[in-house]
């Protein structure tokens, strides 16, 4: 059994003004391509504040635009069977700005695990133009700040330990006689045996790696720690320092290549060094945690592709016990990645999803940009990529997609029956204006009025004759093409103006229901109806749809005594209504109201219908 993250949903966070979902079913990997400025790594820093509050309370970052509005992040947990990556069962966490939950145990372990890395802890590679520079505040500040070397028995980490030093030698000191400071002095060598002890450990893994992955079978790498020491250059407190000096030692068949390493370690070689540091650590770490997390933002920054692919090889084939996250905003080397992780699998342990920078009209004075996340291939997927890829759109094919996206999904969640035609055939597919006017006339007949659905009809026209439109103004094209997007994000992705339609019932054509008109105790009586056309009912707000109904005949109890049958003449048009609410009044102004003036009509009818199934009436 293995612990996986199957599901992220965050809302309102960070670059994240709506409500996103990522599905991981089988607790997949995930590959991100982001443009620059599409919430790329604002998805990676709302993932590492998500584990660090588990630890210690951190501040929620809402959207920007969107402040009087609750946020979250939230990741869904699972346990899966090890060979069918089945769900066994599942947990739900949150850090949100109204209440967390995500401060237990194993979540808590991950953090420590400290599985996060980004182009930023890697930036002061770059900044270092020396030929031999001193790494410590890279290797030990950035990338190993919280390995816990527990096999030398330590329990807190070597940025702890480092930070307990300077704390107590020069923060809280106030001379050399201070007590904290002789308790830091006496802990200096304790932290330098430590820290070599970790050294030595995690440098003959990176040249495993090395020999490995990167086929340097010549070269390999040691470091030379100068001994840690304390320094008083003056009786001033501000000119004390701990000295520590940290520089890597690059060997060719064993010899030493002194400073000028760097014809051998260039800087992107040198980077993939300090990942395969990082990674050696991680590797290093204990393995009795319940969930391990890699997470790497853009850390490919400035690594030609003979460097990229074995981090990419270490990753794939050295880190199976832990769910990883790559990102990157250079969509070649997505490609590559992707073809290489999944290896051509339909069934592989790897999820690409593409991230593009889309607008928002918050207000009548303000359009946001806010991330779209295409997390798979169906066709509004593919319209969507079309439209937001800024280094080849293709807006005909984006609506050209968009229009076989609609016409599948208003088949899909509209009852099927309002396609029929007087045949009882289902209408050809890919009539969208046909598809259209029918869940128009649908939606008419049950009095709903929904705004997006008419502003997304108006623009149908783009969707059929998209190689005819807007040939003069390809940015009026892509306007209409964005607008279009957002009416469908509010139709069908918020869950809220379309919702109802899971709620509507059927009753279909040759149908007889019965309605009931209660007097009182002693005085009942039934109407019954042959549904000329399909009879819809709503159960949320129990009303009927607008449809032609002809009463049949009715029969009743009156001062307690049954009533004959009596059939009514179908030709008769006093007996043909537009809609069952129609046929209840008008019977009840015409006939009831007459012989019992002290009825009082109900304001809600549903109750009052019931249909027959051939054998018996049933209620709604």
């Amino acid at each position: 059994m293995m612990k996986r993250i199957t599901k992220i949903q965050i809302e309102n966070c960070r670059a994240y003004h709506n409500q996103y979902f990522i599905e991981l079913s089988k607790g997949e990997n995930l590959l991100i391509y982001g443009e620059n400025g599409s919430g790329k790594s604002s998805l990676f820093k709302s993932f590492h504040y998500f584990f660090k509050n588990s630890i210690k309370t951190e501040k929620f970052e809402k959207n920007l635009f969107n402040k009087a509005n609750d946020g979250k992040i939230e990741l869904t947990f699972s346990n899966l069977d090890t060979q069918s990556r089945q769900i066994l069962n599942s947990d739900v966490y949150k850090f949100s700005n109204i209440g967390s939950n995500n401060n237990v145990s194993f979540i808590k372990e991950s953090s420590l695990l400290n599985g996060f890395l980004d182009y930023t802890d890697l930036l002061k590679i770059y900044l270092k133009s020396e030929p031999n520079p001193n790494l410590f505040d890279l290797i030990i500040g950035n990338l190993l700040k919280d390995f816990i070397p527990v096999q030398i028995g330590v329990s807190s980490s070597i940025g702890d330990q480092h930070r307990f030093l300077i704390k107590n030698l020069i923060t809280d000191a106030r001379t050399r006689n201070s007590r904290c400071h002789k308790l830091g002095k006496s802990k200096i060598a304790e932290f330098d045996g430590n820290l070599r002890v970790v050294l030595n450990s995690i440098f003959v893994l990176v040249n495993r790696y090395l020999k490995d992955f990167f086929n340097l079978k010549d070269i390999s790498v040691d470091y030379t720690l100068k001994p840690i020491v304390f320094n008083y250059p003056n009786t001033y407190k501000s000119s004390w320092f701990l000295e520590t000096d940290l520089r890597l030692k690059v060997l060719k068949n064993g010899q030493e290549l002194g400073n000028e390493y760097k014809d051998y370690l260039n800087e992107a070689r040198l980077s993939s060094f300090a990942v395969c540091l990082y990674l050696a650590s991680l590797k290093l770490f204990p393995t009795q945690i319940a969930y391990k997390l890699i997470y790497l933002d853009d850390i490919f920054i400035g690594l030609d592709t003979s460097n990229r692919i074995p981090i990419i090889n270490i990753l794939s084939k050295d880190f199976n016990d832990y769910q990883i996250f790559i990102s990157t905003y250079d969509k070649n080397f997505f490609e590559v990645c992707n073809h290489i992780l999944s290896k051509g699998k339909k069934d592989s342990q790897w999820k690409a999803i593409e991230i593009y920078v889309g607008d928002f009209q918050v207000d009548d004075l303000n359009i946001i940009d806010i991330p779209v996340v295409i997390s798979n291939k169906n066709d509004l997927s593919k319209a969507r990529f079309h439209l937001y890829n800024n280094e080849r759109p293709d807006y005909p094919a984006s609506a050209n997609y968009f229009r076989k996206y609609l016409e599948n999904k208003l088949t899909e969640i509209f009852p099927l029956e309002i396609f029929r035609d007087c045949n009882f055939e289902l209408i050809d597919s890919y009539k969208l204006s046909k598809i259209f006017s029918l869940c128009r006339d649908f939606l008419e007949n049950l009095d709903l009025d929904i705004i997006e659905f008419e502003e997304l009809n108006s623009y149908l026209f783009i969707l059929l004759h998209p190689l005819s439109h807007y040939n003069t103004s390809i940015h009026t094209y892509k306007r209409d093409l964005k607008e279009i997007d957002n009416k469908i994000k509010c139709l069908f992705e918020d869950n809220t103006k379309l919702a109802f339609l899971k709620d509507i019932k059927y009753c279909a054509i040759n149908t007889t229901v019965q309605v009931e008109f209660y007097i009182n105790q002693y005085n009942v009586w039934y109407f019954e109806f042959y549904i000329k056309k399909p009879l819809y009912y709503n159960l949320l707000n129990r009303k009927f749809s607008k449809g032609e109904v002809i009463c049949t005949k009715y029969y009743g109890i009156k001062n307690k005594a049954d009533q004959p049958e009596k059939k009514l003449n179908i030709s008769n048009s006093k007996i043909r209504y537009n809609s069952i609410e129609e046929s209840y009044d008008k019977i009840t102004s015409e006939r009831i109201a007459q012989k019992y003036r002290f009825f009082q009509r109900p304001s809600c009818i549903f109750n009052k219908v019931r249909i027959f199934d051939g054998a018996t009436w049933l209620n709604l």
